[in-house]
């Protein structure tokens, strides 16, 4: 949907990993790229000033890029437009939140004619999670923002996504110390506000369950999370649990969908809609170091791959995957496709960008210009967002060219070539 008005498409089934796993030994960065890269940019511009977690989000005409940046003892959230070519719209970033305390762990989504960006907030001495519109222009409607949920207990790690009707935000809550993690959601309508003003529980029960990914079909989503109630809260054992949502945000059936319990953990899942069925990806150490794994999931909640395929190859480390659905106007037709993005080390911290086709699953062959990361701490955990036409911005935080020990939020274009 575009701010322009609608754009409806029908949408191919692609079929995530019908081939299943990549030959052994081949070079997937061989041939021709059907990428071409746009310019590096640094988003972030105070050199003084740590900034991390990015989010970002398209609007139908400019992404918005969100950030947290500390200065002065605490964090604000900050945001810069960008231009579906990768440059600024901005002359410089705008402040979105500087409330007392700190704004941290910053989601984003476009909705009907405004963007909702929420965030981790702790002005009243606990953990709780707040949000704010920000216009297609970058002004922030709610300056001081406003609570989600009347909620006392620890609220953490927001999610926000637009269902196509409304607004869904999700984080994980905690009872206290030594109780778990549980998932909760709320949903807000543009024209109503709040539907559950103390959120619902989405997903509770032994263990954690943490790192929420949802997303929407025309008739239902879909939730994926990382669970660790069969392991004695062991992080090296977390499974991936899987379960369909009305499009009013709410459960449909009690039961959870075991996407993937291989040995080792199966953390950081992504998930998108093809116009088909639910594309999943996801980290998984079965094989001791990361390697991205896939799998689909029906609209009616069928598995199609219990466990899930190996989409990287190893054995070397790779980084949390981020899935993207592509809607392209190409040719006088529409077409469907799959895009993700992830770091890999093997190729010196590089970003791995690999599509869905009809065949499977394909890492781009080789990056003209390697897309390469300065290490911060650990490999840089990426964020994206596409247009309908095939653009996409992928941003991350890292350190400065040139050396510098204060993380910058960075930002790359990347577009189809047709």
């Amino acid at each position: 949907m575009t701010r322009r008005g609608c754009r409806w498409a029908a949408a191919a089934s692609l079929g995530l990993l019908a081939a299943g796993c990549l030959l052994a030994g081949s070079d997937p960065f061989a041939g021709p790229s059907p990428f071409t890269l746009g310019t590096e940019r640094m988003v972030s511009s105070d050199l003084s000033m740590p900034s991390a977690e990015p989010a970002v989000a398209w609007d139908g005409e400019d992404f918005l890029v969100v950030w947290s940046g500390r200065r002065g003892g605490t964090t604000d959230l900050f945001g810069l437009r960008i231009a579906p070519d990768g440059t600024p719209v901005d002359r410089a970033p705008r402040l979105i939140s500087s409330s007392q305390g700190n704004q941290r762990h910053a989601s984003v989504a476009w909705g009907r004619e405004l963007f909702l960006v929420v965030w981790e907030d702790d002005r009243s001495g606990v953990n709780r999670i707040f949000g704010a519109h920000v216009t297609p222009q970058g002004d922030v409607v709610e300056p001081d923002g406003f609570a989600i949920t009347d909620g006392r207990r620890e609220q953490t790690a927001p999610l926000v996504t637009w269902t196509g009707s409304r607004y869904c935000v999700l984080w994980t809550e905690s009872f206290g110390a030594g109780s778990g993690l549980d998932l909760y959601s709320v949903t807000l309508d543009p024209d109503i506000g709040s539907t559950a003003p103390q959120g619902m529980s989405l997903v509770a029960g032994p263990g954690d369950q943490f790192q929420p990914a949802v997303a929407w079909g025309p008739e239902s989503g879909l939730l994926v999370w990382s669970d660790d109630r069969s392991s004695g809260a062991d992080p090296t054992l977390t499974d991936l649990y899987a379960a369909r949502l009305s499009l009013g945000g709410r459960r449909l059936g009690a039961d959870s969908l075991l996407v993937a319990g291989a040995a080792g953990a199966q953390t950081g899942p992504s998930v998108a809609w093809d116009g088909a069925q639910f594309d999943l990806a996801w980290l998984d150490r079965r094989e001791g170091s990361g390697l991205i794994y896939g799998t689909a999931v029906s609209a009616k909640g069928v598995l199609r791959d219990p466990g899930g395929l190996q989409i990287s190859q190893g054995p070397d480390e790779n980084g949390l995957p981020v899935l993207l659905a592509l809607e392209n106007y190409l040719r006088g037709r529409s077409t469907a496709r799959m895009t993700g993005v992830w770091t890999d080390q093997s190729q010196g911290q590089l970003m791995a960008v690999g599509r869905v086709w009809p065949g499977g699953f394909e890492p781009l062959p080789s990056l003209a210009g390697p897309v390469t990361y300065l290490q911060a701490d650990g490999a840089p955990r990426l964020r994206a967002a596409a247009t309908d036409r095939g653009e996409l911005l992928v941003v991350w935080e890292g350190l400065p060219v040139g050396g510098g020990s204060i993380t910058q939020i960075y930002s790359r274009q990347i577009a189809i070539k047709e």
